[in-house]
């Protein structure tokens, strides 16, 4: 849900989605989010969002996993030029993730930057990059490998929005993940390439 009223707009969304590995149900993310963002004049544009989210695994194997995660950050968007088609944006946010289930790492405090840069060519082709780093703390010695838990996350990606019609837009991405941690079972790499085509009714 959305509401404008002058240079502020207030958002609120409720999201839930299922997680499935190797075509078996794995978990399940169901939450909330909030946002206010105040228009300061025509190219500068400052927001303050909050989210809730909801970790479950069905699994009693992976139950351990479940967590629960407010998240708090502010957000500033710069546009380039007059028509607000080319803009920078940059956020920051800090998150605590609250162990349920007694997880062999415990509770996790999380904090982030990211960056976005978009740029419209034409009236029908954007381009945009975004690159974030985010560094998580646990407060629980793990066990098995005597350590606190320490993890930082890096991503970046390009990507670009076609309008093909007045109501379609196809979006190609792709995308890069490089999380350092110094428990190995959590040190990774992923490649994603993904298509997402988008419908607005209007």
């Amino acid at each position: 849900m959305q509401y404008a009223l002058d240079r502020n707009t207030y958002r609120m969304a409720m999201s839930y989605g299922q997680y499935y590995l190797d075509h078996s149900y794995n978990y399940e993310n169901h939450g909330f989010s909030v946002e206010w963002r105040r228009a300061i004049d025509d190219r500068n544009t400052a927001s303050v969002f909050g989210l809730h989210n909801r970790l479950r695994f069905p699994d009693p194997t992976l139950q351990a996993n479940n967590v629960n995660q407010p998240v708090i950050g502010v957000s500033w968007l710069r546009a380039l030029n007059p028509a607000g088609s080319t803009f920078v944006n940059g956020s920051t946010y800090y998150g605590y993730e609250r162990d349920t289930d007694s997880r062999v790492d415990g509770d996790r405090k999380f904090w982030g930057i990211k960056a976005l840069a978009k740029h419209g060519f034409y009236e029908k082709l954007d381009v945009y990059a975004n690159v974030s780093a985010q560094l998580g703390d646990y407060e629980k010695q793990n066990v098995l490998f005597q350590t606190f838990r320490k993890d930082r996350q890096y991503d970046a990606a390009i990507g670009m929005i076609y309008h093909f019609d007045r109501n379609w837009t196809l979006r190609p991405q792709l995308a890069y993940t490089r999380n350092q941690s110094n428990i190995q079972t959590s040190d990774y790499e992923r490649y994603d390439i993904s298509f997402t085509l988008r419908r607005d009714f209007r």
